[in-house]
């Protein structure tokens, strides 16, 4: 069986925003311990979930494309509904929650492009 190069593609851009999330992260909880606050590892948290998500999704697309999607929607509902300043909330919630929905959807559509594509001849 021929691999779909739609799947292939779409695989690889969902670590894009999964990565860069990631990123910010890891950048965010190194200054804070860096400035001596070491409560700053807490931001590892976030960091290590969205990891543990990829790895899952990557292995399994479709599974973890909506495993990905129900993390986003969960952290994008508590943070619309918890940020008190209503100026700050979108952005807010969709810096955090917008990297889990992009990669998860990323990830479904590699899962469903994964299926052969059955040609007429």
């Amino acid at each position: 069986m021929q691999k779909n190069p739609l799947s292939f593609w779409f695989g690889w851009f969902a670590l894009v925003p999964a990565g860069f999330f990631t990123g910010l992260w890891l950048l965010f909880s190194m200054g804070e311990v860096r400035g001596g606050d070491l409560s700053g590892i807490l931001h590892l948290i976030p960091a290590l979930l969205i990891i543990v998500l990829v790895v899952a999704a990557w292995k399994w697309p479709r599974t973890g494309g909506i495993a990905l999607l129900l993390a986003g929607t969960v952290i994008l509902a508590y943070l619309l509904t918890s940020i008190q300043n209503p100026e700050s909330r979108l952005p807010g919630a969709l810096l955090t929650g917008g990297p889990f929905l992009l990669s998860g959807v990323l990830f479904l559509l590699a899962g469903m492009s994964k299926s052969p594509v059955l040609v007429r001849e």
